[in-house]
């Protein structure tokens, strides 16, 4: 018996809530650090950034404000999971001319490794696949390199389910 042509055929991916993916809340004119009441919990050297700001970064991929993680500033949520394997995604630019890693953790833990934004746009970025328990669980995101004033700009916060079905189809070779 031979077995011939085996599909993989992905599961429909469920995106869990995030409260204030594009950071719209709270409106800010220019940029505001360690704002209140978006539904993320930022440091104090984390920032909210409107479109044309200061921080000079493009134009929001989503809405017209980003976060922005000035040197190890952090923003932070509890997110509800299912048991499940879930990979963060988010879109992310650089601020010209620096390098600003970003490290994605859940509870602490480290999801892959660090993501580096290689353009000023905004390009799609997204964590290795990690393994939940039910329950609420801590979504962090936080740069890396404290030394000068290096930034990441960020947006569009997604959590992904990323289970997939294999299925088999079995079809007979023809005699030889």
């Amino acid at each position: 018996t031979f077995i011939d042509q085996v599909v993989l055929t992905p599961s429909t991916a469920v995106a869990l809530s995030v409260a204030g993916d594009s950071f719209e809340t709270p409106a800010v004119s220019g940029y505001q650090y360690a704002p209140t009441g978006s539904g993320w919990s930022f440091s104090s050297s984390a920032v909210i950034q409107a479109n044309n700001s200061a921080w000079g970064a493009a134009n929001a991929p989503e809405g017209i404000q980003t976060a922005v993680l000035q040197g190890v500033g952090s923003i932070s949520q509890g997110i509800d999971f299912s048991q499940g394997t879930y990979a963060v995604s988010f879109k992310a630019a650089r601020r010209s001319g620096q390098i600003q890693p970003v490290k994605v953790s859940i509870d602490g833990i480290q999801i892959g490794t660090l993501i580096t934004p290689s353009s000023d746009g905004f390009l799609t970025y997204t964590t290795a696949i990690f393994t939940a328990t039910a329950g609420n669980h801590t979504l962090k995101l936080e740069g890396t390199d404290g030394s000068g004033d290096k930034s990441t700009f960020i947006d569009q916060v997604v959590v992904n389910s990323s289970s997939s079905v294999a299925s088999l189809i079995a079809v007979p070779d023809a005699p030889a």
